[in-house]
């Protein structure tokens, strides 16, 4: 639960209120991409991300974010599939590039992409189109955050509020800065005897999305996903 910084990502907060107010209409894709350069990672031995028994693997590391952050945006979802390789050749069992895409209990289709061994800076990217509009989210560009009104809207509005931090692992940066704002809200809710910001209920489900993932890889099928998951 501690490790689940999307929710507190200045981005995808700012995103949250726009659907929230009808920004786009009703959502009918939604497509995520986690890129990251771990090939230094990865090539130790015994680091626990190379291992699946340790809780390692792609989609396990990167797939939650994107799938808990689905689940907050979108709701449920519905059916998946799953596929990976291994594209750079690194002496460990897990895969390094992936894809899962599928159907929202809602009906949007859904594509979340995944790398761990790409020549550019850790980032992510989110797209959300709708049946008004549509929202691009890529915290290497300035605006981070991008609105845009129908298919004649060449500009597009940037919205303010989200700073531009694009040095993910240092004080300024998007991600760091996520996890400042996670763990202060999570210890100050031990003091203060509340509920913190995300619902550790989201996170379980998260991983299950994870599970179905991998079993979709596995299988080489589509996964249908119970309501009651």
């Amino acid at each position: 639960m501690v490790a689940e910084n999307s929710r507190y990502i200045a981005a995808y907060q700012t995103v949250h209120r726009l659907l929230q107010e009808g920004a786009i209409g009703e959502v009918i894709h939604a497509r995520t991409y986690l890129r990251s350069n771990e090939k230094a990672h990865l090539s130790m031995p015994g680091y626990w991300r190379t291992q699946y028994a340790l809780g390692g693997g792609l989609v396990m590391d990167t797939g939650a974010h994107s799938f808990y952050l689905l689940k907050w945006l979108l709701g449920e979802f519905d059916e998946l599939t799953g596929i990976s390789k291994k594209v750079f050749p690194l002496d460990n069992e897990i895969e390094d590039t992936a894809e899962v895409y599928g159907r929202m209990r809602s009906g949007a289709h859904f594509s979340c992409g995944f790398t761990s061994v790409s020549e550019v800076p850790h980032s992510e990217r989110l797209e959300l189109y709708g049946t008004e509009g549509g929202i691009l989210v890529d915290q290497m560009s300035e605006p981070v955050v991008k609105l845009f009104r129908g298919q004649h809207d060449y500009k597009g509005e940037a919205v303010d509020g989200v700073p531009f931090g694009p040095d993910a692992w240092h004080p300024g940066g998007w991600h760091y800065e996520s996890v400042l704002t996670e763990v202060t809200d999570y210890v100050r809710s031990l003091v203060e005897r509340r509920a913190p910001l995300i619902d550790s209920g989201d996170t379980v489900y998260a991983m299950r999305i994870v599970e179905a993932a991998y079993e979709s890889i596995q299988s080489g099928k589509t996964v249908s996903l119970p309501a009651d998951l």
